[in-house]
């Protein structure tokens, strides 16, 4: 329990884990019987095996770019929509695509940081900004960084 609070502390704190703390509890199903498709581990101080199942997390927690198939996802500059479509047009005037706006805003710090040296509080700072100030900020950043690098 120890491990794995450190980890879930760690991975908050690096921006990985942000959602951790708001999953509800869950808890593995376990078997002694061998059941397909579930982890099994050998228990020395027993000395069997047991499965288990692996809880499921809820669709909010999970990635919505059908691109990402896991953890280890990086993104390019070239998967940031330029320019972004960041609104949707209703009946009269065009309302703002939260949801398109905030999955920019998060790829655009993640290039920040790994191509650009943002810091991961610097990262942490613009996801928690409103989203069109985020933007600009990060805008910014990068063209500043970018100049430095030219220099």
């Amino acid at each position: 329990g120890g491990l794995s609070g450190s980890m879930k502390r760690a991975a908050v704190q690096w921006g990985v884990g942000r959602y951790l703390y708001d999953l509800p509890t869950s808890f593995a199903q376990t078997s002694l019987e061998k059941t397909d498709g579930w982890n099994k581990v050998f228990d020395k101080k027993a000395g069997k095996n047991f499965w288990w199942n692996n809880p499921q997390l809820p669709s909010w927690a999970l990635p919505q770019n059908s691109k990402v198939q896991n953890t280890k996802a990086d993104f390019t500059e070239e998967e940031i929509p330029n320019p972004p479509k960041l609104y949707v047009v209703g009946k009269d005037k065009k309302e703002f695509d939260e949801k398109k706006l905030q999955a920019v805003v998060n790829k655009m710090a993640i290039i920040a940081g790994k191509n650009y040296g943002a810091s991961v509080d610097e990262q942490n700072d613009w996801l928690k900004m409103p989203l069109d100030e985020a933007y600009n900020d990060i805008e910014k950043f990068v063209d500043i960084k970018k100049e430095e690098q030219n220099d």
